[in-house]
């Protein structure tokens, strides 16, 4: 209402207050269904009928009823009319064309609704430029609050460019058929998309590949979900939107600024937030899952007036090709394509070389050798020398140990990187066995011969490629995989540090928990100092240890990958411009693969 309201006229005071009703969810959607021959005009602009008949029983209850519709008006007609609501709150305007950001509205009822308003405008703590006739900045505050209550609520510059281009966004909105269109388009959409996830499961167990939690799969246009793997267990909901993101599709994950229907939804108390707030799991982060592996987020797939049929398709085949697990008369298969019944024995060499000659210079998947598997478990060392070629995978995705430590320099006040200290990658963990098993070498790294793993830390030589006799002469020292291995020397680190206490290290901005190595404190310092900076300092720097075998300081992904045919690929256009060629090393990836096309080694 953009009319001057007559300042004189008292706003009617109403015995209930304000209440909120919100006409569709923006993480679990809701009854959004489209108009039709048997369907009253409630249903056609307004959602569900219960929601109108609420609205009014409210009113007549005595409160000021404010609709929340900015998840509904994105994706169906909305009328005010029919909402016969004080107050109502659209869309932001580029949830509906894409553009102008920062740009919405509130629409108020003439009368005491928007007298109501302006009344607590005038009462508030602060106001903004334009909004007031006369202030004062004398001791005695004093301002005249505008009556029109367009301009008492515009604070600020407002955003003329942003209101300049509505008109070609409504011109948008018709040219495709107006919201009623576009609420029907959505509607069938959301449908197949809804029947396309849950028709995924693992055929290696039969259970199902995503959990969803929408209200009303038949007529939302927002799919909220989780990914599960083959025993149950759900797969990080930030690492489901970054491989999507190389895809070409866009997720959202976390909890879609709905922090209390994602609560609901996924089981969460207030301890479960507030814990994992205090061990660093800030909202955004990519540490997503609680130790008990339960998730502290969802992801979220929006449909909107673009969305086609394809991007459907797109996403469901995504989630299959990536993390339905396929297994046939008991023998792993592999995925070949879009459709699940091209499946490969890889237990059959013949049918697995056919396919890979069939997929050569084809758009679809080829398959790739795993050619090296590397550990990094200190953060910014090289990789790890390990007994063994197997090494085991943990509950993310992450290789068991793989940046389990991170250095400290107390100096600085942050985490030793190779930006802030380069000798960093030079330092070389080794991990061997302290019974030098051969069994257990050959069995690989399991929960049983573990406790026989040993990790030390060799300093850099003046050789930075030394190998054999000039590595085993240079200064190691030997760092306790496990907390329960930790020896008290004497020597307190900085802070007082104990096997109980508890800090959190940032890693690109995000606060990761661990706890600090207690064992030779003062040694691993000077070793560090020493293989750093050159110098002898017993109190600089300390080691941190994630406080799980389950947990790291990966700055995001649980693993890197490099292919060498991207890395021939790189060399080419360096040779090109004169510059020195790199190896895979330089990628720090965890996992480096080939397949047979030009450049693959």
């Amino acid at each position: 209402d953009d009319d001057d309201d007559d300042e004189s006229a008292k706003p009617r005071r109403r015995r209930g207050g304000l209440a909120v009703v919100t006409l569709e969810s923006n993480l679990r959607g809701g009854a959004v269904r489209p108009p039709s021959s048997s369907k009253g005009r409630e249903e056609v602009g307004c959602g569900p009928p219960r929601k109108v008949e609420l609205i009014a029983t409210l009113r007549r209850a005595g409160f000021f009823v404010c609709v929340d519709a900015s998840k509904f008006a994105a994706t169906a007609p909305l009328d005010l009319e029919t909402l016969d609501a004080d107050y109502v709150v659209p869309p932001s305007f580029y949830k509906l064309f894409g553009a102008p950001t920062g740009l919405g509205c509130v629409v108020a009822r003439r009368g005491p609704a928007s007298q109501t308003l302006l009344r607590a405008k005038r009462e508030a703590l602060y106001f903004g430029g334009g909004t007031v006739e006369r202030a004062s900045a004398s001791e005695a505050r004093w301002e005249v609050i505008k009556r029109s209550f367009a301009e008492a609520f515009a604070d600020g510059t407002p955003h003329y460019r942003g209101v300049a281009d509505l008109a070609a966004g409504w011109a948008a909105l018709d040219a495709v058929g107006g919201m009623e269109r576009i609420q029907r388009h959505c509607r069938v959409l959301g449908a197949e998309l809804h029947r396309r996830l849950r028709a995924l499961t693992h055929s290696s167990t039969n259970a199902p590949v995503v959990r969803l939690y929408s209200d009303d799969p038949e007529s939302s246009s927002v799919a909220a979900f989780n990914v599960l793997r083959d025993d149950g267990g759900v797969v990080s909901p930030s690492l489901v939107a970054a491989l999507a993101r190389g895809q070409g599709l866009v997720l959202r994950a976390g909890c879609a600024c709905n922090v209390g229907a994602c609560a609901e939804a996924l089981g969460l108390s207030h301890e479960d937030i507030v814990r994992s707030w205090e061990r660093g799991a800030a909202c955004g982060s990519s540490d997503d899952l609680l130790p008990d592996g339960r998730p502290l987020g969802l992801v979220r797939a929006s449909l909107g007036k673009d969305s086609t049929w394809e991007d459907v398709d797109r996403l469901a085949t995504f989630l299959e090709a990536t993390f339905r697990v396929v297994v046939h008369s008991g023998k792993s298969v592999l995925t070949t394509g879009a459709a699940a019944s091209e499946e490969v024995d890889v237990d059959d060499d013949a049918a697995v070389v056919e396919e890979v000659q069939k997929k050569k210079g084809s758009s679809e998947t080829l398959l790739y050798r795993l050619d090296e598997v590397r550990v990094y478990p200190v953060k910014g060392c090289a990789a790890a020398d390990t007994p063994t070629s197997a090494w085991p995978l943990v509950r993310d995705g992450r290789l068991r140990h793989d940046r389990a430590w991170v250095v400290v320099d107390d100096v600085l006040g942050v985490a030793a990187t190779t930006k802030t200290h380069p000798r960093l990658a030079l330092v070389k963990p080794v991990f061997s066995y302290a019974d030098d098993d051969e069994a257990a070498s050959r069995r690989g790294v399991h929960d049983d011969v573990e406790r026989r793993l040993r990790l030390r830390l060799v300093a850099p030589t003046d050789d930075d490629d030394a190998t054999g006799e000039a590595r085993a002469s240079a200064p190691s020292l030997e760092v306790p995989l496990f907390f329960e291995q930790q020896r008290w020397d004497g020597v307190i680190p900085r802070g007082g540090a104990t096997l109980e206490r508890e800090e959190h290290v940032r890693i690109c901005g995000a606060a990761r928990s661990g706890a600090p190595v207690v064992t030779s404190a003062a040694r691993l310092s000077l070793f560090f100092s020493r293989a750093l900076l050159g110098v002898d300092d017993a109190a600089r720097f300390r080691l941190v240890r994630s406080r799980s075998a389950e947990t790291s300081f990966a700055n995001a992904a649980p693993l890197l990958l490099v292919t060498r045919r991207a890395v021939a690929r790189l060399n080419r256009d360096l040779a090109a411009s004169d510059a020195q060629p790199v190896t895979a090393d330089h990628f720090r990836a965890n996992l480096v693969v080939s397949d047979g096309g030009a450049g693959a080694a």
